[in-house]
C-alpha cells in the first residue's frame, strides 16, 4: 500500500484560460453525424504517450483519467492529480492549476514517467475524439486515450475484506493514509449486516439497509457501542466511515466506500 508522505502539493501546468467548459459539446456519439464535436467528458484509459516523437513506455496497469464539468482528475502511475480543463468547441485545449499528491514512489523510473506525463499534459493544446478514442496533442506531445468501460458493480453480500485505507481532507487535499493498528481489522457483509472485527476491541455490527450491486448504493445504520479507549480508536474510524457512506465500488481486489465528500474508508481482499 502506498503511504502518502505529504498530502498534496499544487503545481501549475498551464495558466491560460479559454471560454468554454471541458464538456460543453453536445454529441454523446464520438464520431457521430450530429454536426457537433463529441465530448471529452467521461472516463478514459491512457494507451500511449509520445514526447518529441519518442514513445514513452507506460507503467503496468491502467492509468485512468476522469473529465467532468470542467475538471480533470487521474492517475500519474503512483501519484494522482486533480484540476481544471477547458476543451473548447474549436478543438483547443487548456489544462491548468492541477494539484498533485506526493507519495513515495520507489519503483525504478516511476517518478521519471510521472514527470514526463505531467509535462505532456501541460504542453497539450488541442484535443480530438473519434470512434477509437481521445487524443491530446501539442507541438511536441501526443497523448492517446481509450474510453473506459462503465464500472460493473458487484454485490457485497457474503464478502470478507481487510481494512487498510483511511481517506481524509477536502478537494485536491483529499488523500489516503494507513495506520499500524489496522492490521487484522476485518469487515464481513452477510445477512444484511456489516460486521467489523477489531483485535483487542471486539468490533461492532451495523445494519446494512441497502447494499445494491446493481447501482453501488450503500447505507448502514445502528447504535454502535464501541470501546472509546485510545487503543480502540481505529474501530471508531471504521464505524464513522461506514455510517458516512452512501455508495461503494469494488475494483478487482479493492472495496472503497464513498460519501458526500468522496472516499471514506477502503479495504482489500486477501487470500
Amino acid at each position: 500500500m502506498r503511504r502518502i508522505l505529504a498530502i498534496a502539493v499544487l503545481f501549475v501546468l498551464v495558466a491560460a484560460a479559454c471560454g468554454d467548459d471541458a464538456d460543453t459539446t453536445t454529441s454523446d456519439d464520438p464520431g457521430g453525424d450530429s454536426g457537433t464535436r463529441p465530448s471529452v467528458a467521461g472516463d478514459w484509459i491512457l494507451r500511449s504517450l509520445a514526447v518529441d516523437g519518442a514513445v514513452v513506455p507506460l507503467p503496468d496497469g491502467d492509468l485512468e483519467i476522469t473529465i467532468e464539468l470542467g475538471q480533470i482528475s487521474g492517475d500519474l502511475g503512483c501519484n494522482s492529480f486533480f484540476g481544471g480543463i477547458d476543451a473548447a468547441d474549436d478543438g483547443t485545449l487548456t489544462v491548468g492549476a492541477l494539484g498533485q499528491t506526493e507519495m513515495a514512489c520507489l519503483e525504478d523510473g516511476r517518478m521519471d514517467f510521472e514527470f514526463a506525463y505531467g509535462e505532456a499534459l501541460s504542453s497539450a493544446t488541442a484535443w480530438t475524439v473519434d470512434p477509437n478514442g481521445m487524443t491530446f496533442s501539442g507541438d511536441t506531445v501526443e497523448i492517446r486515450y481509450e474510453q473506459a468501460p462503465p464500472p460493473v458493480h458487484q454485490p457485497l453480500e457474503g464478502t470478507v475484506w481487510h481494512f487498510d485505507t483511511i481517506y481524509s481532507g477536502e478537494g485536491v487535499n483529499r488523500a489516503a493514509s494507513s495506520r499500524g493498528d489496522m492490521d487484522g481489522v476485518t469487515l464481513v457483509i452477510a445477512d444484511g449486516e456489516a460486521e467489523v472485527v477489531v483485535p483487542e476491541c471486539g468490533g461492532f455490527v451495523a445494519t446494512v439497509e441497502h447494499a445494491d450491486g446493481g447501482d453501488g448504493a450503500f447505507e448502514a445504520s445502528g447504535d454502535i457501542g464501541l470501546d472509546t479507549s485510545p487503543a480502540c480508536e481505529i474501530a471508531e474510524i471504521v464505524a464513522g466511515g461506514l455510517l458516512d457512506s452512501s455508495g461503494f465500488m469494488i475494483d478487482e481486489n479493492r472495496l472503497t466506500f464513498i460519501g458526500e465528500a468522496g472516499e471514506t474508508v477502503g479495504f482489500s481482499a486477501r487470500p
